[in-house]
């Protein structure tokens, strides 16, 4: 094998490729493969390959594997320069002007991963893609938990629908496709997941194809293909936790509603598995929001279109990761009672939803009262 290319081409390639498949301290093999105008890099580490080519002149087409220290070889030339790998059975040998460079030849190389046995296939846009991806933050961080730990793709209806939750927030998104899952075991892991994003958003990919097979997925585009391992579950009936459209509601302006979360989240008191807090509305009001742990130090106000009544607690990290996962402009809450989920809606049937925390709020009265106590302890103190 023997191909010239620039170093700069060849190091964004093996950068991507190699970013997206490493694992803490496990390096990928490199899989390089020289053709026509163009060669490719597959790092393969456990669980995942990812494939991205450059151009490149094959003037001895072949395959050959090596190590990690490849990438960080072509790191160190200058990226107008050009690059020669010329190989045989045992030794790749990289020439860059006046040096010259040799690397082994792995002669046994684990495979990269091949998706057989296709069971579906759908073609997607990149952008929609990335949509369904947006739900990773509602992924489970627990080793426990591996059923929770990625995102779960199935299709409904004419609808390809991406859920990730953590047993306590749960995200949804949805885009027009065909059938590509109906069995609930299309769980891709979030870590794959999110470097399958960045894939697409480094490529600026337009358009994707999604494959599957009983224990694999595949994402293949015009600049990479990744294919990784599914997570070996069957993901939960979520839906049983989605609550039922409300009538008691709040929409308002996602930015106002941010702002006012992180005025809260700077003096909220981290005590008890973390800082609560609450939601409050009546008809024709505003959505207030307060620190039910900390009633006396902040309590907030935003304009919003409410209908109904609603006063509920929740977690105000979760919270803040939820609200941070919508793009909308506008954001619609929806509370049933203080005791079920909340709801929230986007456009394109964007959905959070989130377990309120069991409280006892305070009374209007009760309230006034705690707030006089607190008034007459300030002024013997002072």
């Amino acid at each position: 094998m023997k191909l010239t290319a620039r170093a700069g081409s060849l190091d964004a390639a093996l950068d991507l490729a190699m970013t997206s498949t490493r694992k803490g301290k496990i390096a990928p093999t490199i899989h390089v493969t020289a053709a026509g105008t163009s060669v490719s890099f597959t790092c393969a580490a456990p669980g995942i390959s990812v494939r991205v080519s450059a151009d490149a002149k094959a003037d001895a087409p072949g395959s050959i594997a090596v190590g990690d220290r490849l990438a960080a070889l072509v790191a160190g030339f200058d990226p107008k320069a050009d690059i020669t790998i010329a190989a045989d059975d045992t030794t790749a040998t990289i020439s860059c002007g006046r040096g010259i460079y040799r690397l082994p030849v792995i002669p046994d190389p684990p495979s990269a991963l091949a998706l057989k046995d296709e069971t579906a296939r759908v073609e997607i846009s990149g952008e929609d893609l990335l949509a369904l991806l947006a739900v990773l933050p509602g992924a489970d961080t627990e080793q426990t938990r591996s059923y929770l730990g990625g995102v779960h793709m199935h299709n409904i209806d004419d609808q390809l629908i991406s859920v990730a939750t953590n047993g306590a927030r749960l995200l949804r998104a949805s885009v027009a496709a065909g059938t590509l899952s109906t069995d609930g075991r299309l769980i891709v892991p979030a870590k794959v997941a999110h470097a399958l994003a960045r894939l697409v958003q480094q490529t600026k990919t337009s358009a994707v194809t999604l494959r599957r097979s009983r224990t694999l997925f595949s994402v293949t585009a015009p600049a990479f293909e990744l294919t990784t391992t599914l997570i070996d579950a069957i993901f939960p009936a979520y839906q049983c936790v989605i609550p039922a459209a409300s009538s008691n509601s709040a929409s308002c302006v996602r930015s106002e509603l941010a702002d006012a979360l992180a005025r809260l989240g700077a003096i909220a008191v981290d005590i008890d598995g973390g800082p609560l807090v609450a939601l409050s509305w009546t008809e024709g009001g505003p959505l207030r929001l307060f620190l039910p742990r900390q009633p006396l130090d902040a309590d907030d106000a935003i304009n919003a279109e409410v209908h109904g009544n609603a006063q509920v607690a929740v977690s105000l990290g979760q919270l803040r990761i939820m609200v941070d996962n919508f793009d909308d402009d506008r954001l619609q809450i929806e509370s049933a009672n203080s005791m079920a989920p909340i709801a929230m809606r986007g456009a394109h049937d964007k959905l959070g939803v989130l377990s309120a925390c069991r409280w006892r709020f305070e009374t209007a009265e009760d309230h006034h009262h705690q707030r006089g106590a607190n008034h007459g302890q300030r002024r013997k103190a002072v």
